[in-house]
């Protein structure tokens, strides 16, 4: 009785020390992943401003060109009127 009692003491120590091991792990494992979470959040947060200032450029270099665009068009059109004139 006492070596089975004695037997099982050493299986539940073992348990719980592999118990002990994954719980270390999975602790590790945890903070890994949110080490790794925060600086993909951070990235992207650093990107998304990069993106936005890229896009607000863009916007403004789109208005440049439609105003030239426009420019040029009454220029067209007015010079076309004058030489449909003379002929």
């Amino acid at each position: 009785m006492q070596k089975e009692r004695a037997v099982l003491d050493e299986k539940l120590s073992h348990a719980d020390s592999k118990r002990e091991d994954v719980k270390n792990k999975l602790e590790q494992e945890t903070e890994i992943l949110k080490e790794q979470l925060t600086n993909v959040t951070n990235q992207m947060g650093k990107d998304r401003e990069i993106f936005m200032s890229e896009n607000e450029k863009l916007k403004v270099l789109l208005q440049d060109i439609e105003k030239d665009h426009s420019e040029i068009q009454s220029s067209y059109e007015r010079d076309k009127a004058l030489w449909d004139g003379k002929f």
